[in-house]
């Protein structure tokens, strides 16, 4: 495949995973209320916070090094490793600091969100390598197949 249809349907992709999201938003914001709706907001900061701060910018390293070595197997299996150990310290750091959180926050809603936060952050950090790795490999139409069907199904 060219690499302007791959840019074109990448972009596609991401520009729904963005519309999905703002949509989601305004549909929330309608039908919750505004406790509800703001401890969705604190949720939706931890988990991303947690996710991004912790990664360190090892999935974009495959953009850069999977195309370039010998051993592409050792290598992702040697970043998928990093990065699930990483989801399971970081999910664990997240849940056992849930009530400092739900304090620096004014929010006691939270902390019954305990469990929630943690599975959000244990799998959301190994989700992450999923578009790096698709794209590197020259797989673009099952990365937006599998884009679309997960927007749909946390939409």
């Amino acid at each position: 495949m060219k690499i302007s249809a791959q840019l074109v349907i990448t972009v596609l992709s991401k520009s729904m995973t963005s519309v999905s999201i703002f949509v989601l938003s305004v549909i929330l914001s309608r039908y919750f209320t505004k406790d509800d709706y703001g401890t969705y907001l604190h949720v939706q900061l931890i988990a991303n916070l947690a996710t991004w701060a912790f990664l360190l910018g090892i999935p974009h390293g495959i953009y850069y090094f999977l195309p370039k070595i010998n051993k592409k197997r050792k290598y992702v299996l040697t970043v998928m490793a990093i990065i699930s150990s990483i989801a399971v310290l970081v999910s664990g750091l997240v849940f056992s600091s849930v009530d400092s959180l739900s304090e620096l926050l004014s929010n006691p809603r939270i902390e019954s969100l305990g469990y929630v936060l943690l599975f959000m952050v244990l799998l959301k950090i190994p989700v992450n390598i999923f578009e790096p790795l698709m794209i590197s490999v020259g797989r673009v139409k099952e990365f937006a197949s599998v884009e679309v069907i997960m927007n749909v199904s946390f939409f």
